[in-house]
C-alpha cells in the first residue's frame, strides 16, 4: 500500500499550451498546479513556491530544461526537488544527461495519463519516504549524542602511532567514556592472552579501517561507506569501546540511508568521521595504557 500523500504542489514547465493542458488536466483533481511558459519564469516560481515535484520539458526557447535543472540542483533551496523530464520518444537516447543533471525520470510525449499519474505518486512517495527516513536518521544521532558521554579533546587531535601514546593523557573516570575495562574482561572470562590479542589485532586494523571510511566518503560510495563503518564498528564493539562503536554506527546508517551526494550530508558525515577519528585516538591511548599495567 503506498503512502497517503498530503496534496502537494506540482510545477509544470513547458512552453507548449497543449502540452500544459493535457498535464494540468491529468493531475489537477490530485494536486495544485503551477505553470512556467520557459525557463526563468520556471526559476523563479520554483524559488517562491518551493513545490514538491517539476515537471520540466527539455525543449523550450531561450533556457532549455537542462539549464534550468542544472541551476535547480545547484540551488540549496531547490536541489531537492524531484524534476521529471518531458521528452518526446526521439530524444530519449539524451536520457543520460538528464539523470546526469539529477533528473529522477522521463515521461515521453504523446503523453499517456495513467503513466503521468502513476509516475508523479512514486517519485512523491519515494521523496515523503527519503524525508521520513532521514528525519529519523536525525533524531537517531541526536539521541546517540545526548546518551553518550564525550571526551573533551582539542579539535587539532590526531591519532598517533603506537609507540608515541602517551597513556597519562587519560585518568581516572575518563577512560569509562571510551573503554570498559570491566566488560570487555568479563567477555573473555578475564583473559589476558586473549585481551591482549584483540588489541593487537586492533593496533594493526584500525588505520586501514579509518582510511576505507574516509576514503569512501571522499568518493560518495554509500555503500562502501556502510560496510567500512559496520567492519570497524564489529572491531569496536570487541573490544567494549561502545561510545566509538555509536559514532562508526552513525557512519553505517548514513552509508545505508543518507544521499551522500548532497552537500549537508557530506558536511554532517566528514564532521561524524573527524569525531570517530578523534575518539579512536583517545582509544587507542586507553588501550595502551590497559595494556602497559598488565606487563
Amino acid at each position: 500500500m503506498g503512502c497517503k500523500l498530503a496534496k502537494k504542489n506540482i510545477l509544470i514547465a513547458d512552453d507548449a499550451p497543449e502540452n500544459i493542458k493535457v498535464l494540468a488536466e491529468t493531475l489537477k483533481s490530485d494536486y495544485n498546479i503551477s505553470v512556467a511558459i520557459n525557463g526563468p519564469e520556471a526559476l523563479e516560481i520554483a524559488a517562491l513556491n518551493l513545490p514538491d515535484l517539476i515537471l520540466l520539458d527539455i525543449v523550450m526557447p531561450g533556457m532549455d530544461g537542462y539549464e534550468v535543472c542544472r541551476r535547480l540542483k545547484a540551488d540549496t533551496q531547490t536541489r531537492n526537488i524531484p524534476v521529471i523530464f518531458i521528452t518526446v520518444r526521439s530524444e530519449k537516447k539524451k536520457e543520460t544527461r538528464g539523470f546526469e543533471l539529477g533528473a529522477v525520470d522521463y515521461i515521453t510525449k504523446p503523453f499517456s495519463p495513467a503513466v503521468v499519474k502513476v509516475r508523479v505518486r512514486t517519485h512523491l512517495e519515494l521523496k515523503q519516504h527519503q524525508n521520513y527516513l532521514e528525519e529519523l536518521v536525525a533524531e537517531l544521532f541526536d539521541s546517540i549524542d545526548a546518551y553518550i558521554p564525550v571526551t573533551s579533546v582539542p579539535a587539532s587531535a590526531k591519532i598517533e602511532t603506537d609507540a608515541d601514546l602517551s597513556p597519562t593523557s587519560f585518568i581516572g573516570d575518563k577512560k569509562k567514556h571510551i573503554f570498559d575495562q570491566a566488560v570487555f574482561m568479563s567477555r573473555i572470562n578475564n583473559s589476558m592472552k586473549l585481551a591482549k590479542t584483540l588489541i593487537g589485532m586492533f593496533f594493526n586494523g584500525y588505520p586501514a579501517c579509518l582510511s576505507n571510511i574516509k576514503t569512501a566518503i571522499a568518493d560518495r560510495d554509500n555503500k562502501a561507506l556502510g560496510d567500512a563503518a559496520h567492519y570497524f564498528k564489529g572491531m569496536l564493539l570487541n573490544l567494549s569501546a561502545d561510545p566509538v562503536s555509536e559514532t562508526a554506527l552513525k557512519l553505517e546508517i548514513t552509508g545505508q540511508a543518507m544521499n551522500l551526494s548532497r552537500a549537508e550530508v557530506i558536511s554532517q558525515t566528514e564532521e561524524t568521521f573527524a569525531d570517530l577519528e578523534v575518539k579512536t585516538g583517545q582509544l587507542v591511548q586507553v588501550l595502551n595504557e590497559f595494556v602497559s599495567n598488565e606487563q
